[in-house]
């Protein structure tokens, strides 16, 4: 299956626990995420919920890191909620 059969609606939808877990975008060496780019990030901490507007240094699936912090966030995680590209 490739990019072109979800059309351009697919990429403008927040990548979260469903959609970086699917094993057809992980075999068409798809990236998640990319460096450079702004998103924002929601994650749990402390039991509540938590939005970064962060920019990606380095990603190595699963894990990225975020260029402000340097803080690393595995996105396998139970804590990753979605990350969602901003421009």
């Amino acid at each position: 299956m490739s990019n072109a059969a979800f059309g351009d609606a697919a990429m403008a939808l927040p990548l979260s626990r469903d959609s970086r877990m699917c094993p057809e975008l992980l075999k068409e060496g798809v990236a998640m995420f990319e460096v450079g780019k702004a998103y924002e990030i929601r994650t749990l901490v402390d039991g509540g919920e938590t939005v970064q507007f962060a920019t990606i240094a380095r990603y190595e699936h699963p894990l990225i890191q975020l260029a402000s912090t340097g803080e690393i966030i595995n996105v396998t995680s139970p804590h990753f909620i979605s990350a969602v590209e901003k421009d």
